[in-house]
């Protein structure tokens, strides 16, 4: 609680459910992230709406002026990085997705070439 100095309560705070995330987190919304058993067709129209989102709000971003977070980068970039679907996947699937979407964003987080076997084998010898 928060007090004034005649001791009148002048806020409460609620800290449940507080966590700490990446920027990114701020910037992930549902809408932009495709199922991936969805169709082709409906991937792309989410796609083509995230690229219509970010392209207009990149604009705005340049009308005026410099509106980089405090990381540096502009929230126009944070919606169109890969990092997004990441935290996404990260933060908001259910536990029982954890291993699903951990095979999803490994190419996201280490690139192409990245294996899910050698990703598993490295963090089954290192727990050894």
């Amino acid at each position: 609680m928060l007090v004034d100095v005649d001791f009148n309560i002048t806020a409460i705070l609620d800290w449940s459910n507080v966590q700490t995330v990446p920027m990114e987190r701020f910037a992930v919304t549902p809408e932009f992230i495709a199922p991936p058993a969805a169709p082709l067709e409906y991937k792309q129209a989410v796609f083509e709406f995230r690229d219509i989102f970010v392209d207009a709000l990149a604009g705005i971003e340049r009308e005026n002026g410099d509106l980089s977070s405090e990381t540096g980068m502009p929230l126009s970039r944070l919606f169109a990085s890969p990092l997004s679907e990441v935290v996404f996947r990260s933060t908001c699937s259910p536990a029982r997705r954890a291993i699903f979407d951990a095979r999803l964003t490994l190419p996201l987080t280490y690139g192409r070439d990245a294996k899910w076997e050698d990703f598993k084998k490295f963090f089954n010898e290192r727990l050894a």
